[in-house]
């Protein structure tokens, strides 16, 4: 079936290529990169009309446009986006040859506060998008969030994504778990982007520029995870002036820099924790901070070639030593983990048509735990991974849109566990991956659109070979209303050690040459409506199966037997109401979704299976000074596994027959159905508040947020005490009412 497939879409490729006509015959082209005048950022989604012919074009993520078959002639060319002010200018075409007009937009003051995202009409109009959400830098600090705003804790505020608690802010995407989505930093993949156990996410987001999610139905130039991506980009840097932003919240202090360079630009970020420094002050300890910094360098080789280096670095420690003489036995714990990324892209635009781009990357993550007490614990976990990537898009025709490339990946893994310095658990790899893809957006007709891929892996552990179709396609029903479908095959070879049943906030990784890779299909359909041009409708379906996946057997006896190879699904249905123009400004979602597995012949829902979903966020300016926002998220209760008894633990003495107590406290608890009870409804309220002071040459904005203004006490767990007679059944609670107060100055 896989193998009919996959010849069905080589041909259809095939197809697609046959048809291109390359060719300039009797008309010439004009292309051109489009760009913000105040800081010098590409633009995207900028419609470039030419005056009186119907022809036109929309600029890409770059910036960048062809206009194909414009007959010999002077025109006018249009530039224009919600927001900015118009941009016009005369250009003469001869057949056969190229003419440039590029151009520098400026803000477009009376517009300006009332936008917030630009770009979502003309994404409507010339893109084959599912399940595709993308959220600005000020979409990003519209809502209130934990002492400071976080990428993370933004995006699960969308339908389809959840968290599975206020502690932890790994994205659970449509029913599966974290370490299936493909988490890109400027195109370099980053492991574990978290901080403070999994409180807050690595990036900071006053170094965002964009962060796009694909929910599912990926196209081809995606890989090597069954669920999502999630694609940050990085600000490139003001190439016009120097501007900066210094913030101070209850949680760290941060900088931002950016600036002009001879040839380009460059962007600096940096925050810190600063408990561990005040808390002594006071005649405590406390023994946690972390830190991270995002940088990224522009620099122009020329009119048509770019050479950007970005990179980051985040760390966090834990460090505490018990140093109480009245206590017989010291603890000691040494916790670090932390991120490195560095990419080195070579964007460049070859003759008309093509835009190429070339990364050579490098990314590696630690895990590193040292606990002495009664036991010495030493846990170690390193992953590497140094790549070199090509992606290029042949902008064959106003109908074809062709993208092609490879990926070649060299990976090492190790993981070692030891107590008392006898090895438990060892596991050291280096496998070697190699990717080619092929995906053609294709207009048929002016109505209909189509995105057949085709993707080509080899991972050399275990000699594994997979191919994974795709499929997408739009519909316009009217000129606002479109219907959206989308299919493909994923695999994922990389896995991780994680504990469904566990809080552990952490995905451990490896590679595994004897297990099967994972496999997921997606198939989604929907619906997108413009009902006003403030205001976006989405309605979606889809359906997830999931093989070959990897869960935890509690009761190993040894490595051979240390996993269940498991299988699942998940289905749903989310809507999601944003409005992007206005002085009132955010979305509403809804999602009703299931999620189900199957290991070692149990059949359950997941912990992270929620019936429904709704969130929504709104802001909305009281004046030119004051500013409020609101988020608010409800669903209902997530699956546990019921506690219905205990028993003490024993073993058989056989040289006397008898049991012996096996340890002085060693009672295991008995569980009901694994899953098989529900926690109460989630419900969480948050508010913020702002003041901006206006000063010459900076301003000042002071905010007050308040997380679960209605104190509602969402149940994280339950536990029982056995001090009782009979035992209690007692709770532990997310957060409490919270307020938190920062400062935050631009210049």
């Amino acid at each position: 079936m896989l193998k009919s497939r996959t010849h069905l879409f080589l041909c259809l490729l095939l197809f697609c290529l046959v048809s291109v006509h390359l060719g300039f015959e009797n008309t010439g082209l004009i292309r051109g990169v489009i760009r913000d005048g105040s800081n010098g950022e590409t633009l995207p989604y900028v419609n470039v009309l030419v005056r009186g012919t119907g022809l036109g074009a929309v600029t890409g993520m770059n910036g960048y446009y062809v206009i194909h078959n414009v007959p010999d002639g002077t025109y006018r060319v249009v530039a224009s986006i919600v927001g900015y002010k118009k941009t016009e200018g005369d250009i003469t075409v001869k057949a056969g040859q190229t003419a440039t007009f590029d151009a520098s937009l400026e803000l477009n003051v009376i517009e300006m506060e009332a936008v917030i995202s630009s770009g979502e009409r003309a994404k409507f109009e010339t893109e084959v998008t599912v399940s595709n959400r993308s959220l600005s830098t000020r979409e990003l600090r519209m809502m209130p969030s934990l002492a400071e705003a976080d990428l993370f804790r933004s995006l699960q505020m969308l339908p389809g994504v959840m968290a599975q608690n206020d502690f932890f802010s790994q994205l659970y995407v449509r029913g599966s778990s974290p370490d299936q989505n493909l988490i890109l930093l400027d195109g370099v993949t980053v492991y574990n982007p978290y901080h403070l156990g999994g409180i807050f996410s690595t990036f900071n987001v006053d170094a965002v520029k964009e962060a796009e999610l694909l929910l599912g139905g990926f196209p081809a130039q995606y890989g090597g995870r069954l669920a999502s991506v999630l694609n940050v980009i990085n600000k490139d840097g003001n190439s016009q002036e120097m501007q900066g932003v210094a913030e101070v919240s209850l949680l760290s202090s941060k900088l931002s820099l950016e600036g002009p360079s001879p040839k380009g630009s460059w962007m600096l970020s940096g925050r810190r924790t600063y408990f561990d420094k005040i808390v002594p002050m006071f005649n405590r300890e406390f023994p946690y901070y972390f830190y991270d910094f995002h940088g990224k360098i522009n620099y122009a080789l020329g009119p048509n070639n770019r050479l950007i280096l970005s990179g980051l670095y985040g760390k966090d420690i834990f460090d505490y030593e018990e140093d109480d003489p009245d206590e017989e036995e010291q603890e000691d714990v040494y916790w670090a983990w932390g991120n490195k990324t560095v990419g080195l892209t070579w964007q460049s635009i070859i003759g008309t048509r093509v835009i190429s781009n070339v990364l050579l990357s490098w990314t590696s993550f630690f895990t590193d735990v040292d606990a002495d007490n009664d036991e010495h614990f030493v846990m170690r976990n390193r992953i590497q991974d140094a790549t070199l990537q090509g992606d290029w898009t042949f902008l064959a025709s106003d109908d074809h849109e062709l993208r092609f490339g490879m990926l070649m990946r060299n990976y090492k893994f190790s993981y070692l566990v030891t107590v008392d310095l006898n090895v438990g658990l060892e596991n050291a790899t280096r496998p070697a991956e190699i990717d080619f893809y092929l995906q053609d957006k294709w207009a048929l007709t002016p109505l209909l659109s189509i995105q057949p891929g085709i993707r080509l892996s080899r991972f050399n552990l275990g000699d594994f070979w997979r191919a994974a179709p795709r499929l997408g396609f739009r519909y316009r029903l009217s000129e606002d209303l479109a219907l959206n479908g989308s299919w493909g095959i994923y695999y994922q070879y990389l896995k991780t050690f994680n504990d469904e049943d566990l809080y552990i906030p952490m995905e451990m990784w490896f590679a595994d040459g004897e297990k099967k890779p994972g496999r997921a299909a997606h198939y989604i359909l929907g619906l997108e409506q413009w009902v006003s041009p403030e205001v976006n409708l989405t309605l979606e379906g889809y359906f997830k199966e999931i093989k070959d996946i990897l869960a935890v057997n509690r009761e190993f006896i040894n490595e051979d037997d240390f996993f269940y190879t498991g299988r699942g699904e998940a289905w749903g249905v989310e809507v999601l109401v944003k409005k992007t123009v206005g002085k009132l400004l955010g979305w509403v979602g809804y999602g009703y979704a299931q999620t189900k597995k199957e290991v070692n012949g149990v059949s359950y829902y997941t912990k992270y299976d929620r019936r429904h979903a709704l969130n929504g966020v709104l802001t909305y300016p009281l004046n030119d000074k004051w500013g409020m926002n609101v988020r608010w998220t409800a669903g209902s209760g997530l699956p546990y596994s019921r506690i219905i008894g205990r028993y003490k633990h024993r073993e058989y003495n056989f040289w006397d027959g008898s049991w012996e107590d096996y340890g002085v406290d060693d009672w295991k608890n008995m569980e009901g159905t694994k899953n098989g009870f529900r926690y109460p409804v989630y419900n969480r309220l948050d508010f913020s508040l702002a003041r901006t002071f206006a000063f010459k040459n900076w301003d000042l904005q002071m905010y007050v947020q308040v997380i679960n203004v209605i104190n509602k006490k969402n149940v994280l767990w339950y536990y029982f005490d056995y001090d009782v007679s009979p035992p209690k059944r007692k709770e532990v609670t997310m957060f409490p009412l919270l307020p938190t107060l920062g400062f935050r100055a631009t210049f």
